[in-house]
């Protein structure tokens, strides 16, 4: 019964508008404007809206209108976004009649007739779109087609023109508008300092993770951020999520280092991975003055990557270095999510000397997209002993921040037949002399001999992994 009306509905739209052709081929007193009539635009409304409007009014509108006196147009708009629930009513042309065709998610059909040439600029008609709660922020498109054939909702067609009221087509040509929405913003001060974060946009009824990017300020320690310009303590750390609807400045909390005991650098390694595979993340420092203890978060996003476990590095006789020394908890499993607690304390000494210091494995989601997802380490505080008793050490952090390389490409597996072979090795070899002519599509990393260039090296490296994997790793 329901189709039936449908195709009812779509055939009253058709007859009406072939009747007023008809009505629109005797003589007029009218003249036709050949020339103003293939100038004429029409264009959709781009609307900005609040984040809390759960309607929105769009109109198509005309302008160096040289007069016409039928249309038939279909609008395409996200059914995700918006919605359609009433008929758009007439704009502020006068002498049209309006007839729809059915409401559909996603699309409408409509036509404008006249028993005359309507002339004049302003809004044609006015559509009420109904916006879902859950709509992303940022444009969403309404697409407004004049000319060309639109598929009805019963398997026929309609041309979709503009006449004059001789029946002559006028040009016309799609156009978008639509219906833009803010979302909510996380903006971040340095509060005296330098390298504030990059602001972040959060969809309504959505969450964003505090961004792990650390400002510099001479002189004082980062500690996080607060709501309060003035405060001494952090409300918000890296890795935090807010979900509030509501727009957020943050400020930077520092602490003053009244004595600089010097800096140490922390770098986080990057690796390759695929989804699905377990790989290790290490943790390393240099220009280290001697230690006692240190405290810091390491960050990841949790949508990626999966905390399995970690554990401190064992001595280097080649580095010299006795951090191995640090006595290390293992955070719970049970109880991380994007944030990994690590505390690291010595035994009654300072621990100098540079090199890796703890690993930690995480297992690649299965659902991983490919890309590089980061990796950072969040300092919290340092520690060193001055005879049997700890305190706090002034030291000025340098991070490096790394991450992991998704891929879904077999390791080295540069022509993707799932086979790692010579033949790998020789579009390697041609890539790393001539990248422009012998392109490749492969997403990870080829610099295998992390030299960081991509040369003959890796492709002669590739080759032997090619014939004898275990003597000459690429991983």
């Amino acid at each position: 019964m329901k189709r039936r009306l449908l195709s009812l509905a779509l055939a009253m739209l058709l007859t009406l508008f072939a009747f007023s052709v008809s009505v629109f081929a005797d003589d007029s007193d009218v003249g036709t404007d050949i020339e103003n009539q293939y100038s004429m635009r029409f264009f959709v409304d781009t609307v900005a809206v609040g984040n809390d409007d759960e309607t929105v009014q769009v109109s198509i509108n005309v302008e160096r209108n040289g007069g016409f006196a039928a249309m038939i147009y279909q609008i395409q708009f996200d059914k995700d976004v918006l919605s359609l629930e009433q008929q758009p009513t007439l704009g502020d042309l006068e002498g049209f009649e309006f007839t729809g065709g059915p409401l559909q998610q996603g699309k409408h059909i409509g036509m404008l007739v006249s028993a005359e040439n309507v002339y004049g600029d302003g809004a044609v008609v006015t559509y009420t779109f109904k916006i879902n709660p859950a709509a992303k922020s940022g444009t969403h498109e309404i697409e407004l087609i004049t000319n060309g054939v639109a598929e009805l909702p019963d398997g026929g067609k309609i041309d979709l023109e503009i006449f004059d009221e001789n029946s002559y087509p006028i040009l016309a040509t799609s156009t978008m508008g639509g219906i833009t929405i803010p979302g909510y913003t996380v903006t971040y001060d340095a509060n005296g300092g330098s390298g504030a974060p990059d602001s972040q946009i959060k969809d309504k009824n959505d969450s964003v993770r505090i961004s792990s990017v650390i400002p510099e300020r001479d002189g004082h320690q980062f500690l996080g951020w607060s709501t309060d310009k003035t405060a001494s303590s952090v409300k918000y750390k890296a890795g935090d999520k807010y979900s509030e609807n509501a727009n957020l400045e943050l400020y930077a909390v520092w602490k003053k280092l009244e004595n600089v005991a010097g800096e140490i650098d922390i770098a986080v390694s990057a690796v390759e991975g695929k989804a699905g595979d377990e790989i290790e993340v290490v943790i390393s420092v240099a220009n280290n003055p001697g230690v006692g203890g240190m405290q810091f978060d390491v960050v990841f996003d949790e949508t990626k990557l999966a905390y399995k476990t970690a554990s401190v590095v064992s001595y280097d006789e080649e580095s010299g270095i006795t951090l191995d020394s640090f006595m290390f908890t293992k955070p719970n499993i049970e109880t991380v999510t994007n944030k990994l607690p690590i505390l690291l304390l010595a035994n009654v000494e300072n621990l100098v000397g540079d090199g890796d210091v703890l690993k930690i494995t995480f297992e690649v989601l299965d659902d991983a997209e490919d890309g590089f997802t980061d990796v950072s380490v969040i300092p919290v505080e340092f520690f060193k002993y001055s005879g049997e008793n700890m305190s706090e050490a002034t030291l000025v952090p340098n991070i490096t921040n790394g991450g992991v390389e998704i891929v879904s490409q077999l390791l080295g597996d540069i022509d993707l037949d799932e086979d790692v072979d010579i033949d790998d090795a020789i579009l390697l070899f041609q890539y790393s002399v001539l990248p422009d002519v012998y392109p490749i599509e492969y997403k990870g990393s080829v610099d295998f001999d992390k030299s960081g260039m991509v040369d003959i090296d890796d492709a002669i490296l590739l080759f032997q992994y090619s014939v004898l994997p275990d003597i000459y790793p690429i991983g």
